[in-house]
């Protein structure tokens, strides 16, 4: 409305809006999967521009309870009748959410010898993940005045991609010198990569030591296996 002077960055606090609209209608205190999804589905949303709050800190407050619960949110009430009113009706919402709670209690069974609190950790991590995803894919879509992302997109987006990273090993194999095996060693293992992504794809081992390329290596496989069967998407996940 105003493009000329548009509000500071921040002060439109939708996360925690949507964070409080999952607690305050799902959340009844009791560890039901409603509950359960409540805390995990809201952790995401109250923390999608910056890093997962802590649900219990050190000294026993909940950065989580402070944000869906406490915080002072004059233009809540507003924001919920306009929720319902542009986006989806309460009964929808519930219908969504009851849906969810469903899914989660599948989850949560399977695996037996894994903990609870093992799965729900990595549940909540990819839950945040594509909660970021999809926000950013959104906003810049947006941007661009588009309302989806074609499949022949990432086709290319893909080769496009394998073509830049050929480029950049062909400019470390130019810059080698020759007094060392190791850059030898690492084109090597790359180029194996290369001819194993037009395998079956399967959960693979690389027991590359450090320094071998393990990075450069995987993504050249990813690349070309994600070219040949047509994938939608990369998903690279460090341990850092």
């Amino acid at each position: 409305n105003n493009p000329d002077a548009p509000p500071k960055r921040g002060s439109v606090d939708h996360s925690t809006a949507g964070g409080r609209l999952l607690y305050t209608r799902f959340h009844t205190g009791k560890p039901t999967p409603h509950t359960v999804l409540a805390e995990l589905v809201g952790n995401a949303i109250i923390s999608h521009h910056a890093y997962l709050r802590d649900f219990l800190t050190p000294a026993l407050d909940s950065e989580y309870l402070e944000r869906v619960r406490d915080k002072r949110l004059d233009e809540y009430k507003e924001a919920e009748r306009r929720f319902f009113e542009r986006v989806m009706t309460e009964e929808q919402l519930r219908q969504y959410v009851d849906h969810a709670a469903e899914e989660l209690h599948a989850y949560l069974q399977l695996s037996p010898q894994e903990s609870i609190e093992s799965k729900l950790m990595f549940l909540s991590k990819f839950i945040f993940s594509v909660l970021v995803d999809a926000d950013r894919t959104d906003t810049r879509l947006f941007e661009e005045g588009r309302t989806d992302e074609p499949e022949s997109d990432r086709k290319q987006l893909f080769a496009q991609y394998y073509d830049r990273l050929m480029e950049e090993l062909k400019r470390l194999r130019e810059r080698d010198d020759g007094r060392s095996s190791i850059p030898a060693l690492r084109r090597s293992m790359s180029e194996q990569c290369d001819r194993f992504a037009e395998r079956p794809p399967g959960i693979y081992m690389l027991p590359i030591p450090t320094g071998g390329g393990k990075t450069l290596a995987s993504l050249r496989y990813a690349l070309k296996l994600a070219m040949r069967l047509g994938l939608k998407q990369i998903i690279y996940v460090v341990p850092f």
